[in-house]
């Protein structure tokens, strides 16, 4: 909103700017929740997986805690079942920097080469690739035409022919998920 206000000549006060995101988020959410919202494929699923077989699990965003609140909830998914939930809130630079990635590694005291992404823009992936961790990318309808050339896999889903891609997670770090 700054550049915007500077590029336009609007002379938005910092104050106004932040009562505008403030408002912004407020109805940004309430519509989240009135609006019938479903993760997407195998979202759910992986999670489930993953929890199951004691793998880690996290969500890392640039967007702000209330905003995350209202989709997860919207889309039901728990953010109890999570080891780490990293927001706008818990960083000072937000994706594409590697901080997010960078201070939920921190926090679930483990090295890049443990963990894995999974993203959904370039900006995102960026920051998940800047954090030397190697990702997945599964655009969405507004990113497909999106430069994801960096991540170690490009699928439309999280769920393969076979079943849900966190068997093929797995595998790749060698650890037994239960069936």
């Amino acid at each position: 909103m700054r550049l915007l206000s500077d590029a336009t000549g609007a002379a938005l006060s910092d104050a106004l700017i932040s009562n505008i995101h403030v408002h912004k988020t407020k109805l940004a959410g309430a519509m989240v929740k009135q609006e019938v919202s479903f993760p997407r494929p195998g979202v759910i699923e992986a999670i489930a997986a993953a929890k199951q077989s004691g793998i880690l699990c996290g969500i890392v965003t640039s967007t702000q805690r209330a905003n995350i609140d209202a989709i997860a909830d919207a889309a039901g998914v728990d953010l109890g079942d999570m080891d780490v939930v990293v927001t706008q809130e818990d960083v000072t630079a937000g994706k594409p920097s590697p901080e997010p990635y960078l201070f939920a590694l921190e926090k679930l005291g483990i090295r890049p080469a443990e963990a894995i992404a999974v993203e959904d823009t370039a900006a995102s992936l960026q920051s998940a690739v800047d954090a030397r961790i190697e990702t997945i990318a599964t655009p969405g309808a507004y990113a497909l035409d999106q430069d994801f050339r960096f991540a170690s896999l490009v699928a439309p889903s999280l769920l393969l022919e076979d079943g849900a891609l966190i068997q093929a997670l797995a595998a790749h770090f060698k650890v037994k998920v239960a069936a």
